[in-house]
């Protein structure tokens, strides 16, 4: 649909969830997870829906992908190797995949941030979901958020400089904003219903 909510247009007609769809950066295809064979598995397809392509060559499910800034490579959350999500990262050219994480908790909801060179997260690794962020090779992972509540989808600003991310406290989810590196965080929202999967404008 167009920005305004017009235009609406069905796009898949699957027995199955599909969700969490992204654009590619230049705007050509996108990129969902849909359990429509049983698994979750990663699919592009035309914005208009054409073309939709499996991506996924592994029978486990794997969901939530995102972009780099470059369009050549998909980083998502997948349990190929263990019962647990772990994130990876996949080569759209050469086909080569990348674990990232590797931790008995699951890591899951990866968002790439613009300039290409680290990847926000969320990890149970320390008991609680928090957001965390890496290097896009998966190295010096560092953990941002701490004692604000349970914390899902974490979304870089488009400069770079914010991660917005919802927030799970007491009864419900909230917006909140944060600097990249973890200082400021405070909500956006005081909403008594869920408020979930924020996302920036371009």
């Amino acid at each position: 649909m167009t920005a305004t909510g017009a235009q609406r247009e069905r796009l898949t007609n699957s027995p199955g969830y599909d969700e969490f769809p992204t654009w590619s950066p230049d705007g050509q295809w996108l990129i969902f997870d849909s359990d429509r064979t049983g698994l979750f598995q990663l699919y592009q397809m035309r914005p208009d829906g054409s073309q939709v392509e499996r991506l996924s060559t592994v029978e486990a499910d794997e969901a939530v992908a995102d972009w780099s800034p470059m369009g050549d490579q998909l980083v998502f959350e997948s349990r190929r190797e263990s019962d647990a999500y772990q994130i990876y990262t996949l080569d759209l050219n050469t086909h080569t995949v990348q674990r990232l994480t590797h931790t008995l908790a699951p890591n899951s909801q990866p968002d790439w941030s613009p300039d290409g060179r680290q990847i926000a997260f969320v990890s149970e690794r320390d008991g609680h979901r928090e957001v965390y962020v890496m290097n896009a090779d998966g190295t010096n992972q560092q953990r941002l958020t701490f004692g604000l509540g349970s914390t899902d989808t974490p979304d870089w600003s488009p400069d770079g400089k914010w991660i917005l991310f919802a927030v799970y406290n007491v009864n419900n989810y909230d917006i909140y904003l944060m600097r990249a590196g973890g200082s400021e965080a405070h909500a956006l929202t005081t909403n008594p219903a869920d408020d979930f999967a924020p996302r920036w404008q371009p």
